[in-house]
Parts: C-alpha cells; sequence; structure tokens
C-alpha cells in the first residue's frame, strides 16, 4: 500500500498541513521540523502524489519535446542534453519519436498535450500547421529548434 502524506505527518507527530509544508516549502517551517518530517519520509520510503500536486500547483513540471528521430546522434545528443538542463529547475522532459512522419507528430503532441506537460520543444524544419493550432489551443509555451538539415541549406545569390 502506498504510503501517504498522514502516514508522514503521524510518523513524524506533526499535522499534515505541517509535513506537507516541510517537503514542498521547507522554508515555511523550522529546521528541526523540516528534518524530523524528512527523517520520516525516507524511512517510509515515501513518493509524493505527482498528480495531486499537478491539479494543486495547475502544472506537471514536465516538458514535452518531439524529435523525427532518436537514431541520429545529433538529436539524442540534444535531448540528453535538454534533459540535463530541465532537472536542475525540477522538471521532467518526455520525448516523443515521430521516424519523420508528420502525422505521427500530431499524434505524438496530443498525448504530450493531454499529458498535461507545461511546454513543447519541436525539433526539426518541418511541422504540420494542425501542430501550431493543437499548441495554441493548448494554451502552453513552444519553442521550435532546427535540425541538421540547416547545414545543407544552400542560399545563392541572385544573378
Amino acid at each position: 500500500m502506498a504510503v501517504k502524506l498522514v502516514d508522514i505527518a503521524k510518523a513524524a507527530g506533526v499535522s499534515k498541513a505541517t509535513a506537507s509544508r516541510a517537503l514542498s516549502n521547507p522554508d515555511r517551517v523550522s529546521n528541526k521540523t523540516r528534518l524530523v518530517v524528512e527523517k520520516a519520509a525516507k524511512r517510509l520510503n515515501y513518493v509524493s502524489d505527482g498528480v495531486a500536486r499537478a491539479l494543486s500547483e495547475r502544472r506537471t513540471r514536465t516538458i514535452g519535446a518531439i524529435v523525427p528521430t532518436l537514431e541520429n546522434a545529433i538529436y539524442a545528443i540534444s535531448m540528453q542534453g535538454l534533459e540535463r538542463e530541465l532537472a536542475k529547475y525540477g522538471y521532467t522532459l518526455l520525448i516523443a519519436s515521430h521516424q519523420f512522419n508528420l502525422a505521427q507528430e500530431i499524434v505524438a503532441l496530443t498525448s504530450l498535450i493531454s499529458r498535461g506537460v507545461d511546454a513543447i520543444a519541436l525539433v526539426g524544419l518541418l511541422h504540420e500547421p494542425q501542430a501550431f493550432t493543437l499548441i495554441k489551443n493548448a494554451g502552453i509555451p513552444y519553442v521550435c529548434s532546427w535540425n541538421l538539415q540547416l547545414s545543407l541549406i544552400h542560399i545563392s545569390e541572385p544573378t
């Protein structure tokens, strides 16, 4: 059976509200209280309920990224770098690959939006207009990043 916040509070000898503050806003409780609650949480192997937190905060602390493929090292390396940077700020990266199929990109995008991602990163040069409509309707920020194809574009001067 999953350990609940009320179990942590009971083990630490504090109220549920105090246990919640100690774990989510530790600067709002004394160091002594914070340490007692953290010790109880660790002893009971407590894992916070991300769904409940997402509902109360109205954000999931997840970012969705859709890449053409992970078989090309440039995409895999860039996703690893993005994941590392996001983790510094408490975010988790969810990655989807569409295998250069823009219809599949729409499926992946719909799935990420339905999971409540806080933002989207679209990787690659080409995207269906519907992708931007979905993002706009979801009201979430996004970024488009270019790919290796950019270096293949040749711009010539008019003659």
